[in-house]
């Protein structure tokens, strides 16, 4: 038997009839969820053995406040009416109003609703809109008086569906989705008039800048998008303000730290990949300086920063997610197409050259096992004259670059999946192949030494050695049964772990809501004059036509006057 909670430990005493739970009570049970609402609900609270009469008395003894879900099957409904009735007794004999009416129906149900229970009609109701959400934010009020509500936040990124070219676009891509769930979100982004960027969700929307482009190859366009992102948050600001705003890398943060001072409100700065060239490492540490908090996606990052001996107001580390939905282990797992993955962008930090010089050792004693390599970028034509050099050709595929379901199944059909990075911060493409149950062999580098846990959910290898790439791969190549039971450990640690966006959406949700909680601190940090004066100077120096937009750079940095 149960022990009884003590009298107002729950917050909520759900009545409802049974017909309401698919449409109304399910989705507002999770949504109760998300906030750390508690409630009393008879499926959940009532056991076969109990008696459900004392069972709903102490569920009404517990409860702080009694949600009455009144809907056209209430009415027609005696036990739920019964528990009303209770209520009202209850109300009616301490002098407290803690019932609250959550109508669903048309105008004239509601009429019959109140008509039939004359006592609610000086009681506040809630009109049920079909937005679990926002029924929950009604009621947090009152639950949670001293609660910091997040209704509206601002994304500035590089990156969204479907201009996605790494990790960082994915992260923002689910993330924003995840906090779609909780609360309405605005993204600006650099666009053109070929990039029409595809909402997610209907509480996501995406602004591309048409009129302010820009490309990773040029660090000074990122300086004009910053002041047209800066520009267009402030004047969305003033019909509906923000809560917090949120930027991704050293290209948005401009943007974030002058809407900060403007409109006085939190900005989260999360660095995906750090920084070294003198205008974005300038941009990257006046970022993280000022933003109210600083999130990273894992403890190598998090030490890295702190290298730098900068003051750094708060860091947090939230790890990425991955969609464990859409990278599943295929239904015919553990048999697969026999061959080696690799899945990244082309550039020298990834490592590739390290896995092509690794399978010249691994096709003597594995002749017929192919490698697969997804992406594309500047090292493809380098990288695929060393597999020539190296007789590889025949052995080796660029299948440019995939996404989505088809990326998904080249993961399920692979036998090993080999991440040889140089530097990765995080290592999403390690997360999603354990996602797929399939073995990851990656270096012992940042964040993916954290991912992959060696000789359980895969091997890790040395980093640039491409003689112990090979050790560790032929070893899982010549052993199924060691792959298979990687496999299974590896997707266990994945759902296990904490690496699915919905609870990353939450992680997040939490630190808006302290932050919001707090003032702002607008005093200026050290280093922060330094850090503006090498902006300035740089990027002088970068591109002379600067000085005929006279004042751009004044107007970014018109906050720190």
């Amino acid at each position: 038997m149960t022990k009884p909670k003590a009298a107002g430990e729950t917050d909520l005493f759900i009545c409802h009839a049974r017909e309401d739970n698919e449409a109304i009570v399910n989705p507002l049970c999770r949504a109760l969820d998300n906030y750390k609402v508690t409630y009393w609900l008879g499926e959940l609270d009532i056991l076969p053995a109990d008696n459900i009469t004392d069972k709903i008395n102490e569920g009404l003894n517990e409860s702080r406040y009694f949600l009455a879900v009144m809907s056209p099957a209430f009415l027609k409904k005696p036990y739920p009416q019964g528990e009303l009735h209770s209520a009202l007794n209850r109300q009616m004999t301490r002098g407290e109003s803690r019932i609250i009416p959550l109508l669903a129906g048309s105008d004239k149900e509601v009429r019959e609703m109140i008509h039939a229970f004359p006592l609610l009609s000086n009681v506040a109701y809630i009109s049920w809109s079909g937005d679990p959400q926002a029924v929950t934010k009604a009621l947090l009020p009152l639950l949670r008086p001293d609660a910091e509500i997040v209704d509206r936040i601002c994304f500035i990124s590089s990156e969204y569906p479907p201009r996605v070219s790494g990790g960082l676009g994915v992260h923002v891509q689910h993330l924003t989705k995840a906090l779609a769930e909780h609360l309405n979100v605005d993204v600006i982004l650099p666009s053109s008039e070929a990039v029409d960027y595809l909402s997610q969700d209907p509480r996501v929307h995406p602004y591309g800048l048409q009129h302010a482009p820009a490309s990773y190859d040029d660090p000074i366009s990122w300086l004009r998008f910053a002041d047209s992102a800066a520009q267009k948050i402030i004047r969305l600001a003033r019909s509906y303000p923000f809560d917090i705003l949120h930027c991704h890398d050293w290209v948005t943060v401009l943007a974030g730290l002058k809407c900060r001072w403007t409109l006085e409100i939190p900005l989260v700065f999360h660095l995906h990949l750090p920084n070294r060239s003198p205008l974005c490492a300038s941009v990257e540490n006046l970022g993280l300086i000022f933003a109210d908090l600083v999130t990273v996606n894992s403890d190598a990052m998090l030490k890295e920063l702190r290298d730098r001996s900068l003051p750094i107001r708060q860091t947090e580390v939230i790890r990425n997610g991955v969609d464990s939905e859409l990278f599943k282990p295929a239904e015919d797992w553990p048999l697969d197409d026999g061959y080696i993955l690799f899945v990244g962008r082309l550039v020298e930090q990834k490592g590739l050259e390290y896995l092509l010089r690794a399978m010249y050792y691994v096709r003597e004693k594995f002749p017929e096992v192919p490698l697969k390599i997804v992406g594309e970028g500047p090292y493809r034509e380098w990288l695929e004259r060393l597999s020539s050099n190296l007789m590889l050709s025949p052995q080796v595929e660029f299948v440019g670059w995939k996404v989505g379901e088809d990326l998904a199944i080249l993961y399920q059909r692979a036998r090993v999946v080999v991440v040889p990075s140089i530097y990765e911060p995080f290592g999403m493409t390690a997360l999603e192949a354990l996602a797929c149950q399939r073995p990851v062999l990656a270096s012992r580098v940042g964040g993916l030494s954290e991912i992959v846990t060696h000789r359980v959910t895969g091997f890790l290898a040395e980093s640039r050695d491409d003689l112990d790439l090979a050790q560790w791969l032929m070893t899982l190549l010549s052993n199924a049964d060691l792959r298979h039971n990687m496999g299974r450990a590896g997707r266990d640690a994945v759902l296990k772990g904490g690496y699915t966006w919905p609870e990353i959406g939450k992680q997040f949700l939490h630190l808006y809501e302290q932050l919001k909680s707090k003032p702002i601190d607008k005093s200026v940090p050290k280093k922060a004059q330094d850090f503006r004066d090498q902006i300035i100077s740089v990027a002088s120096r970068e591109e002379l036509v600067l000085a005929d937009e006279n004042n751009l750079l004044d107007k970014l940095f018109d906050w720190m006057k």
